[in-house]
């Protein structure tokens, strides 16, 4: 009971300001002297893509994948500018 009767008489810290919480999402977290490994791996891609295809196929690109280290979506993004060029 007296844990609560503390608790409420704590008064709380105004939020921050909203400028500097848009700031401090634009610059990359740094953890001691490394950058935080999620902010490189950021590739600005937002909107989801689902569809089915068949087994063979989805064998083959994954292996392209492998074969370049990219991700299956690179394969994708690759193969949609090679169409754009040809045609």
């Amino acid at each position: 009971m007296n844990d609560w009767k503390k608790l409420k008489k704590r008064k709380l810290e105004a939020p921050p300001l909203l400028a500097e919480v848009q700031s401090n999402l634009q610059t990359p977290e740094v953890i001691g002297w490394k950058t935080d490994k999620r902010t490189l791996r950021k590739t600005g891609r937002t909107e989801q893509f689902a569809t089915r295809v068949r087994k063979d196929w989805l064998e083959k690109v994954r292996n392209i994948a492998a074969q370049q280290e990219i991700k299956l979506v690179e394969v994708l993004e690759r193969m949609l500018e090679e169409w754009e060029r040809k045609h």
